[in-house]
């Protein structure tokens, strides 16, 4: 499991460029509005440009550690290599290390502002829920990257 909310592939396919976006076109919704619903036959939404990607999962749930995968489609003799970055958009990022710094802030002002008032059963508490939070937050986050990963490699059909 990574600790930092980004993952990175590689997935190499037999498929064309040509082939490979008009796979990721026909599943992927690229229409603008506010209300995001997930459709069966194009479960993703985003962009295709010339020779990239950017989509992300739609769901009906809320999961605001969705990732934003980014591709870059590179063509390798007959076949193809599709690099893909798969990172948590800015706002949740924004929203996690806003919390991070202000449970952190809770933390040592619960552990070291008035030892004599404060106990270190507190800041264990502390301690604990700050990593709970993580670690919940880290589990939705790459569980939505295999279920990309899983996706991409078998509508490319990848090779390795």
């Amino acid at each position: 499991m990574n600790l930092y909310p980004a993952k990175r592939i590689a997935i190499h396919s037999k498929l064309s460029k040509e082939e490979i976006q008009q796979r990721l076109s026909s599943r992927i919704d690229s229409s603008e509005g506010i209300f995001n619903i997930s459709n069966a036959s194009r479960p993703f939404k985003g962009k295709i440009f010339e020779n990239s990607f950017e989509i992300y999962h739609v769901i009906n749930r809320k999961n605001s550690f969705i990732p934003v995968v980014k591709g870059e489609i590179l063509t390798i003799e007959k076949n193809s290599k599709i690099d893909i970055t798969m990172k948590l958009s800015p706002l949740s990022l924004f929203l996690l290390v806003s919390f991070s710094l202000y449970m952190l802030f809770l933390i040592f002002q619960t552990l070291f502002t008035n030892p004599a008032t404060s106990n270190d059963f507190s800041g264990m508490i502390m301690i604990i829920l700050f990593a709970a939070t993580y670690a919940l937050m880290l589990n939705a986050f790459n569980k939505e990257c295999r279920f990309a990963e899983n996706y991409l490699s078998q509508l490319f059909e990848a090779t390795n």
